[in-house]
């Protein structure tokens, strides 16, 4: 009895590790980028990789808020370097490496909000010339 438990278990995790990874193919990556455009309150929950390789938003920055952006990343790369430092001495100061680790994910929402704002209003020209363009019908 024993050995049917194991072995159903066996075969239940086997396909279910296999059906994980038919979920990153570009078939279902364009299915989800459907979904998306589809429904506008879901198009926020697709997959990362879909807003990265769709949608480059930097392109949609102006030339201040790439400077900003490109200040704010470089600020949390030094942030994250001095909490490495920390971990390098012998008795850290986690209070030290707490505050940095506040400051940096600080900086990381922010620029996470930023880019959600930017992205929200370039869908929402997007959808507002796909409506115009379209011709009313009419019986």
């Amino acid at each position: 009895m024993k050995k049917i438990i194991i072995a159903g278990l066996l075969l239940v995790g086997a396909i279910s590790f296999a059906n994980t990874s038919q979920s990153s193919s570009p078939k279902a990556e364009t299915q989800r980028v459907a979904i998306a455009e589809k429904n506008p309150a879901k198009r926020f929950h697709s997959n990362i990789k879909n807003t990265r390789k769709n949608m480059d938003m930097r392109k949609f920055l102006t030339p201040e808020q790439k400077i900003a952006a490109e200040k704010n990343r470089i600020t949390i790369q030094e942030k994250r370097l001095e909490v490495r430092k920390a971990l390098l001495e012998k008795n850290p100061d986690w209070k030290k490496i707490e505050k940095l680790n506040l400051e940096s994910a600080t900086l990381q929402a922010k620029n996470r909000t930023e880019m959600q704002k930017i992205r929200f209003e370039v869908l929402k020209t997007k959808e507002n010339s796909k409506n115009i363009s379209k011709p009313s019908k009419t019986i």
